[in-house]
């Protein structure tokens, strides 16, 4: 009994965990209109706090191989698919805009951008190959992932301290200069993030639950202050080019940002349940809306269309407001199907739905 009374904080957690995985996804994809104050925001935590996240669950449940074979699954195989649909996509447009060479040109050098995995056009990548966009982040992830899983095998915590900081370092260091393909420095970054939450749940957590309800207010009240000076400050933590910050200390802002919008997760799952179910799907289907979102953004111009409402006499902002209302529609939509279209929910690593026929029997049977 005491063991299952326990579990109920645990359900809760996750699902907060999940209203701050969809917060983060939606900022990433408002991050990429390019819209100035929405990215002094978004910028200072909506990729770190995935990696945070992805590090608190990591167990040594499995070995290492066999974590790797299922995160390649979860993480490589969707990645796949998206760039498959994406070269496809790419030399269908080329076809219908362009001649023979044009043709030629996409069918050869969208699979090679699919192998680079550069996420974006600041990277140090040969010409004339592309960037492939926002699915470099399951790349990073993969490396991320795996690296920590690895490094758990080790018994002395200040070894595996170093070898996180010195990866991170030396990722920090190398991506101005030298471009790795499939985001191997990006996922040095990761890395280090990952670490934290890992370390977190294990150091710290039991730390913070013994503290007054007063010092864990004040905590978090600093943490949002420290987070609100950061944005102030319009620091870019431009991830994908493995740039954490404009200093060293940037981290602590960073941190203090993905502490606040944890525990504004929290708030709106607690107090607002239909908001946090609207972000907690999102967030359980982040990965849906990631590949969704990346290929929206490669075939769909809103800016030609909100141009073309604006040259139609509407005005500037309700325009862009229609264009980004349609891109957000079109992302939840598809997501949407998808999360409930059994074939691609196998694809991107979910349990199937069972058939309704299946579960109208089981109802029956149980009643």
């Amino acid at each position: 009994m005491g063991e299952n009374a326990a579990k109920p904080p645990i359900t809760q957690r996750v699902e907060f965990v999940d209203t701050a995985r969809g917060i983060a996804m939606l900022c990433i994809v408002l991050g990429h209109l390019g819209v100035a104050p929405i990215n002094w925001v978004v910028y200072t935590f909506h990729v770190p706090i995935f990696f945070l996240i992805t590090g608190w669950f990591v167990s040594t449940k499995q070995g290492t191989g066999a974590f790797a074979k299922r995160r390649a699954r979860t993480l490589l195989v969707p990645y796949a698919a998206t760039c498959a649909v994406l070269c496809v996509g790419k030399v269908i447009q080329a076809a219908i805009e362009g001649g023979a060479d044009e043709v030629l040109a996409a069918a050869v050098w969208w699979p090679v951008a699919a192998l680079y995995a550069a996420g974006g056009p600041g990277l140090a990548v040969p010409e004339p190959v592309s960037n492939i966009g926002a699915i470099w982040f399951l790349w990073a992830c993969f490396w991320g992932c795996v690296a920590l899983r690895a490094l758990l095998g080790l018994k002395r915590e200040w070894l595996r301290a170093l070898i996180v900081l010195a990866i991170a370092v030396a990722s920090v260091l190398s991506a101005p200069h030298l471009f790795l393909p499939l985001d191997l420095q990006p996922g040095g970054v990761a890395l280090a993030y990952m670490y934290v939450g890992w370390a977190a749940r294990r150091y710290l957590l039991p730390r913070v639950q013994a503290w007054p309800k007063q010092a864990k207010v004040g905590a978090l009240a600093a943490a949002f202050v420290v987070w609100v000076a950061y944005i102030f400050w319009r620091d870019r933590v431009v991830f994908v080019e493995a740039a954490p910050g404009q200093h060293w200390w940037s981290i602590f802002g960073i941190l203090a940002g993905c502490v606040s919008v944890l525990a504004i997760s929290w708030l709106v799952t607690r107090y607002l349940p239909r908001a946090g179910r609207a972000f907690g799907f999102l967030g359980r289907y982040s990965l849906i809306v990631l590949c969704v979102h990346l290929l929206e953004m490669w075939f769909i111009d809103y800016t030609a269309l909100a141009n073309g409402m604006m040259a139609a006499g509407v005005p500037y902002l309700v325009a862009g407001g229609l264009a980004v209302a349609l891109k957000l529609g079109i992302i939840i939509a598809l997501t949407v199907a998808l999360a409930n279209w059994n074939p691609a929910r196998r694809l991107f690593g979910f349990a199937p739905k069972p058939a309704k026929a299946a579960a109208s029997a089981s109802d029956r049977a149980a009643n």
